[in-house]
């Protein structure tokens, strides 16, 4: 999506995004395709547009007060991630 390029080249560019995600294991997945695995991962997790942007806690478990959902700047995203410890 266009936001979701928007943000590669902008707020995942910054190096303290960058520095703050080194502690977590980040999975992009790509929804382009209309599918029914796409389909069904979107409404397990409540999505309603992307790009969404979903926290797990260690043991699996959906942080769902910190979900963000389209563009985020560099210091909304950072300010999210430091609420996860």
């Amino acid at each position: 999506c266009t936001s979701c390029k928007v943000m590669e080249a902008t707020t995942f560019k910054d190096p303290r995004v960058q520095e703050a995600l080194a502690r977590f294991s980040v999975i992009k997945i790509d929804i382009t395709q209309n599918n029914a695995d796409n389909k069904a991962l979107l409404n397990y997790f409540h999505v309603v547009a992307p790009p969404t942007f979903i926290f797990l806690d260690a043991q699996g478990n959906e942080l769902s007060k910190l979900k963000l959902v389209g563009e985020i700047s560099a210091n909304k995203f950072l300010k999210t991630l430091k609420k996860i410890d």
